[in-house]
């Protein structure tokens, strides 16, 4: 699939959390290859999720895309139904593994960006403190922490340039794969 799309219908207040460029409401994904996927997460306020639970309105996923023959295709996938949980039952639901790495991958894509923005500022007081949160966060993701030692060595080295490229590319890998 290429000039892959993606719209949210019926709420405004439901945001992507992925760095995808956003345009008159949609947000432009990656191409996915055969095999391949592409991935958003989105966020939203509690009291929207308890109005949309409660609503008869249905929410949609509205999908644009072309095939590799430039055919247009769209996609309108329903929102999952929302349960409205008191504070026990919320607290004792177990969390989503693949949606809490997700949400680690896009803090650590923030941090890099930080991190690279510092770099080029020369503050390798901050790169150091930056690059120690993403040790916190790679303690339990691969991906993350695969690189770690890298970005150390060129800490130490105080090598400005390449370390504000190497935290750039990471930034976007992580935010829009």
């Amino acid at each position: 699939w290429k000039s892959v799309r993606l719209r949210i219908q019926g709420s405004e207040k439901i945001r992507v959390i992925n760095d995808y460029p956003e345009q008159e409401g949609m947000w432009q994904l990656p191409s996915i290859a055969v095999g391949a996927e592409a991935w958003v997460l989105l966020r939203m306020p509690m009291t929207v999720a308890n109005q949309l639970a409660a609503s008869a309105t249905q929410q949609w996923l509205r999908i644009e895309a072309q095939d590799c023959d430039g055919n247009a295709h769209i996609f309108e996938v329903p929102f999952p139904a929302l349960a409205v949980l008191d504070d026990a039952a919320y607290k004792l639901m177990p969390e989503e593994e693949l949606v809490i790495r997700r949400g680690k991958e896009l803090k650590a894509a923030e941090i890099q960006s930080m991190a690279s923005k510092a770099a080029r500022n020369g503050d390798w007081t901050e790169v150091k403190s930056l690059i120690k949160q993403l040790g916190e966060l790679g303690k339990d993701h691969a991906w993350i922490a695969s690189s770690i030692d890298f970005l150390q060595e060129l800490l130490r080295n105080r090598d400005t340039e390449r370390m504000s490229k190497e935290m750039a590319y990471k930034s976007v890998s992580l935010s829009q794969r």
